[in-house]
């Protein structure tokens, strides 16, 4: 169900607002039993096992950028905004057990999930737009820019392009956290330090021995930048990734053969990690 879609020629935007979703899970087991849910509803009354079924509220799905003000837009963007699970029918077996081990409560928000995409013909360039919340764990946002992407016949007929700019801010509030309670358990150990598994990655991938050649100068910022990383993986911290001057980028797949350190230094051009207020 929904409330009403309306549309804002100034600001605009289309928007669904207040959506209501049952989503049913193929969970043979249920999801716990009557007794404990203390539900009586005539739907599950000969259920020896309450079928999953989730519970979603959403906020509003916004649509913006479609030229309702009759000006000419270069990105058409969707955000999905304060979608909230209820997560309260787990409460045996396995399922609960995962959501005690994630640390979740009866209730999972995601503030926003958002996506914009575009094309400018004037300067042959596409604009990517993303950004992703959830309360309690954390916050991405990007920005990505490319231009100039073509079949390059003196690289062998290569799809190559032009990374114009590149933005990502991450904010950690629990992520890190849990992701580490998780692989701890998974793996059957006392903790998992992703900065120093981040670090011992990198220095495997040396920007001095590449199929290049020696590329430390081209890249002089990379021993800071990654300092900076390790430093936000040690958790509650905010990391921003800013490349601002064009790199060239090659699309195929032994792009990824290049390391992670190469990989890293071409998006990431400058990288801060500050502490979260």
């Amino acid at each position: 169900t929904y409330e009403a879609v309306e549309g804002d020629a100034r600001k605009d935007t289309v928007s669904i607002n207040k959506i209501n979703l049952r989503v049913p899970l193929p969970q043979s087991s249920g999801c716990g039993s009557i007794t404990a849910g203390g539900r009586k509803d005539p739907k599950t009354l000969f259920y020896r096992e309450l079928p999953c079924e989730l519970n979603v509220s959403i906020g509003d799905i916004t649509i913006q950028g479609l030229e309702l003000d009759g000006k000419s837009k270069e990105t058409v963007a969707i955000y999905v905004n304060n979608v909230a699970i209820d997560l309260s029918i787990f409460s045996a077996g396995e399922l609960l057990a995962i959501k005690r081990m994630l640390q979740l409560g009866d209730r999972l928000v995601i503030e926003q999930v958002g996506i914009g995409l575009g094309y400018d013909v004037a300067s042959d360039q596409i604009t990517a737009e993303f950004g992703f919340a959830v309360e309690g764990f954390g916050s991405t946002k990007g920005l990505i820019k490319l231009s100039s992407i073509r079949q390059d016949k003196s690289l062998y007929d290569e799809i190559t392009g032009q990374l114009d700019r590149f933005e990502l801010v991450i904010t950690d509030e629990g992520m890190i956290e849990t992701a580490s309670i998780f692989l701890s358990i998974s793996n059957n150990t006392d903790g998992i330090k992703f900065d120093d598994l981040l670090t011992g990655l990198f220095l495997a991938s040396p920007l001095s021995d590449t199929e290049f050649g020696d590329l430390s100068q081209v890249y002089p910022n990379s021993t800071e930048n990654i300092s900076e990383l390790a430093k936000f993986m040690g958790g509650g911290m905010t990391v921003s990734c800013l490349r601002e001057n064009p790199h060239q980028v090659v699309f195929d797949d032994d792009l990824f053969d290049l390391g992670p350190t190469v990989i890293f230094n071409m998006f990431c051009e400058k990288v801060t990690a500050t502490t979260n207020l």
